[in-house]
């Protein structure tokens, strides 16, 4: 024998309306937006400090790399990148006179000095970054 519908049977059964299943789901909205800007700033921030790990580490081996060779005699510019293992790493490397330095190479007979700035510079997004150093080698 089959149960008739009526309004009683529709009124005992238990569920979700749409209009509360709308409202819990703007609730839940509420939340998860600013949780997953949170999560993709936390995202981008990680990438930025491992970009600049890895430009800080290419640029200790350069600055080791240059303390081995022979100071230059002239002023001189090279450009370069860490290729194959980081091409999207690039370097600049100057050489320059310092005024000071020249006035204690005066001084100091056979001292051969020179100022050396080193940067590091790497896309990120769609900005260009940099990690500049400067340091003074002597021989």
């Amino acid at each position: 024998m089959k149960a008739k519908l009526n309004s009683e049977t529709l009124k005992s059964k238990r569920g979700f309306t749409l209009l509360e299943v709308m409202v819990a789901i703007c609730i839940l909205a509420m939340f998860l937006v600013p949780l997953l800007a949170a999560v993709i700033g936390g995202m981008r921030n990680l990438e930025r400090a491992r970009n600049m790990q890895t430009a800080r580490e290419l640029a200790l081996n350069k600055l080791e790399e240059i303390k081995v060779t022979t100071i230059p005699e002239m002023e001189q510019e090279i450009d370069g990148d860490f290729s194959p293992q980081h091409p999207e790493y690039r370097y600049k490397l100057t050489y320059q006179k310092n005024p000071e330095l020249a006035l204690l190479e005066q001084q100091i007979e056979g001292l051969v000095t020179m100022e050396v700035e080193l940067v590091i510079s790497w896309p990120e997004g769609e900005e260009q970054k940099e990690l500049k150093f400067k340091t003074i080698l002597a021989q």
